[in-house]
């Protein structure tokens, strides 16, 4: 059931209720003033715009200028039983991991850093054979020294660079 009456104030009857739109809002009134949206014009037009911006700032929030570790980066690595031994230089907000398993024959190893970070952090962490971590530092740091008493056999050595700036090195063997 339907009834139109007039061009500003269309009143129309649907199941029994009484209605009233407004053509300026395309809104649609109870005549009781309860009230339901059936289309905004500023919401329509708006929505593309608000998608594309959308779009944009996640394109633009992810973009990072980090990148990996590089043949620029002149990347050494000795990984010999009971010595091992890292190199990076000429690093410019680099970010990348880096794991190696090593083979130490002892049940402690000594850890020898020299170092010329500027930025970023890179942290050296080494795990003994039983999975314990043995040593967890920031190169950075420079703190060279000695790993507690762990399990002898194949060792994990990673290396985690966050944004890092400079270059470094460092040797790990068997303390003897």
């Amino acid at each position: 059931m339907f009834e139109h009456i007039g061009e500003s104030g269309v009143r129309a009857r649907f199941s029994g209720m009484l209605w009233r739109t407004d053509p300026t809002l395309r809104t649609v009134l109870t005549l009781n003033s309860e009230r339901q949206v059936m289309f905004k014009p500023t919401t329509a037009a708006w929505f593309p715009v608000m998608i594309a911006a959308t779009g944009i700032l996640l394109i633009a929030g992810c973009e990072d200028s980090a990148t990996g570790i590089g043949p620029e980066n002149q990347l050494e690595v000795t990984n010999a039983a009971d010595q091992f031994q890292f190199q990076l230089t000429a690093l410019d907000d680099v970010t990348d991991r880096r794991g190696y398993d090593w083979e130490n024959t002892g049940t402690q190893a000594t850890i020898d850093i020299s170092q010329a970070i500027s930025g970023g952090s890179a942290i050296l962490k080494i795990i003994d054979a039983a999975g314990t971590v043995m040593y967890e530092n920031d190169i950075a740091d420079d703190q060279d020294g000695n790993t507690p008493v762990g399990v002898a056999g194949t060792w994990r050595i990673e290396v985690v660079l966050s944004r890092t700036t400079g270059t470094f090195n460092f040797r790990v063997q068997k303390t003897t």
